[in-house]
């Protein structure tokens, strides 16, 4: 059974200042930022993953290019799994890492499309659009390389999540919304019509159900699903949304007015009272994590936002990646240089700090790095640094 409960909401607003543009990269669009080792990860709907250590500094660490996206990272087991996936060929490719330097390809699929994946102690599961089929849409998991049909769908499924040890729930989107629930670690997947086209993101907490919406609404299920309460309900949004929960009382909400704007909400106690935190206009919040008093926006624009004063709304700033951009990054190769000013001077230097620059040869603003063996160096480039990787 599927019934909304509307919960009775009081808002209030709180001051906080502007913060000023320092980085910007319009095709690196943050979908998700997680926690990772001593420091956080930003990963996307556009090319990009980046560490972002406790001192605000980026690293990108993946890029790719043309028209081949990295969707999504799940972590497991000190392993990183990425999906990513090619619009226009409809290909996707699932990758591992364990330290984002060395990278196993562990399973290619053609004429297929997703969008999300999962990793457990049963294995890995995407959710699958099959191009052509008569079973358009479903949940598949890999073993060995090759993709085997765990359960076929009517609706497509828009990112999965765990929300036990051995329970995964996931959004069924299109044509109808449902919830697609496993007990059984993914062996077995059965879908509760949820009778509501505007359904969009899904987050756990706690064996509590959360998911967002089209239209302004942020609901909650406590019991997997039978029926939900309505925490957050404001019509006068009608585009993406984005939230995070620092637990059952603690929730940070992002809906958009047709994602060309936000208002960031904060709830203290499970969605009765809100309070305005911060707001953006002419883009809107995609993804949010609050972590003690530092909180990390990013945005449609390709921005990411920091704040490490965050628990007395302090101004926010940019996050600045290093100063020095280079790509590819990692590197088999060549590495090229973004930089506008004509080079002066460059040393680079090895993980136990010998000096290399002699085994390097700079040509224009391109570096010949073959002669480097597999490994971190630190580059320094008249008085500007960045984290190189070399990958072979």
């Amino acid at each position: 059974m599927y019934r909304i409960l509307l919960a009775l909401m009081f808002f209030s607003t709180t001051a906080f200042a502007d913060f000023s543009e320092i980085y910007q990269n319009s095709v690196h669009i943050p979908y998700d930022i997680i926690r990772m080792g001593d420091g956080y990860l930003a990963h996307g709907l556009g090319k990009f993953i980046a560490k972002i250590d406790t001192n605000s500094n980026i690293n990108v660490l993946m890029q790719s290019s043309n028209s081949r996206e990295i969707n999504i990272i799940s972590v497991y087991d000190n392993s990183s799994y990425i999906l990513t996936t090619n619009s226009q060929n409809l290909d996707a490719v699932v990758l591992k890492t364990n330290d984002y330097l060395q990278y196993d390809t562990i399973f290619t699929g053609k004429d297929i499309g997703a969008n999300a994946i999962i990793a457990n102690q049963n294995g890995l599961f995407l959710p699958i659009i099959h191009s052509g089929a008569s079973n358009k849409y479903s949940i598949a998991k890999i073993e060995n390389g090759n993709l085997t049909t765990v359960k076929n769908f009517q609706n497509a499924i828009f990112e999965l999540v765990k929300l036990s040890e051995n329970e995964i729930v996931a959004l069924g989107t299109m044509p109808n919304n449902s919830l697609i629930y496993s007990s059984d670690s993914g062996d077995n997947f059965q879908e509760i019509p949820l009778n509501d086209q505007n359904l969009e993101r899904i987050k756990v907490y706690d064996s509590n159900i959360f998911i967002s919406s089209l239209d302004g609404r942020l609901i909650k299920s406590i019991d997997k699903g039978t029926t939900w309460n309505t925490i957050f309900d404001d019509a006068s949004f009608n585009g993406s949304a984005t939230f995070y929960i620092c637990n059952n009382d603690t929730i940070y909400f992002a809906p958009s007015a047709n994602n060309n704007s936000s208002v960031l909400y904060k709830t203290e106690d499970g969605g009765e009272n809100w309070e305005e935190v911060y707001q953006i206009d002419g883009e809107a919040i995609t993804s949010i994590l609050v972590d003690g008093n530092k909180a990390i926006l990013g945005t449609t624009g390709g921005k990411i936002l920091y704040n490490d004063k965050f628990t007395s709304v302090q101004e926010w700033q940019v996050l600045e990646p290093n100063s020095l951009k280079v790509y590819p990054n990692p590197s088999s190769e060549y590495l090229t240089i973004d930089i506008k000013e004509e080079i002066k001077s460059f040393k680079i230097v090895d993980m136990q700090g010998n000096d290399v620059s002699g085994k390097v040869n700079l040509v224009g603003k391109t570096l010949d790095l073959t002669n480097l063996a597999s490994g971190t160096y630190t580059l320094m480039i008249d008085g500007k640094t960045a984290q190189v990787a070399i990958n072979r």
